[in-house]
């Protein structure tokens, strides 16, 4: 059984660390400063909400990867695929092209829709409370272009 609490005692206080139901590194590396393999560096405490946040900084050695000089790989954007890597003389294409301009398309869709409908919102709490969807709505497609190709890049 995995333990989802750590003690830890910091300026002569003990403190308790909760994790709730975390599925990501974090136990792992809390039971790494445990047993001494990772070092526990100057930390902050953020008070928000009523909540006690600990914000942990880890020194964790860095790994180092082989890497060949002689394979070089070109990434470049492309309207048929969002992306295309070439690596020596093989291609290697990355996401389809339906799949990321059917989530634009709809992105654009769901846009006019909301515009329609916010003429037939009240406006007694004033414009900008009648138009807040479409506001929202604004920069969609180009976060969600931006992140499709964080996400691949």
């Amino acid at each position: 059984m995995q333990c989802n609490i750590f003690l830890f005692i910091l300026v002569n206080l003990v403190h308790v660390t909760y994790l709730g139901k975390d599925f990501t590194d974090k136990r792992k590396l809390l039971q790494q400063v445990v047993n001494g393999e990772v070092k526990l560096c100057t930390s902050h405490i953020k008070l928000q909400d009523g909540k006690i946040f600990w914000l942990p900084v880890f020194e964790i050695e860095k790994e180092t990867h082989c890497l060949k000089e002689e394979v070089i790989a070109e990434a470049s954007l492309s309207l048929e695929y969002p992306l295309i890597v070439k690596i020596g003389k093989s291609r290697y294409t990355i996401g389809t092209q339906e799949e990321f301009l059917y989530r634009r398309l709809a992105i654009q869709k769901s846009l006019e829709r909301v515009k329609v409908g916010s003429k037939y919102c009240r406006s007694d709490k004033g414009l900008r409370s009648k138009l807040k969807a479409t506001e929202k709505l604004k920069k969609a497609e180009s976060n969600y272009v931006n992140n499709r190709l964080h996400l691949i890049q």
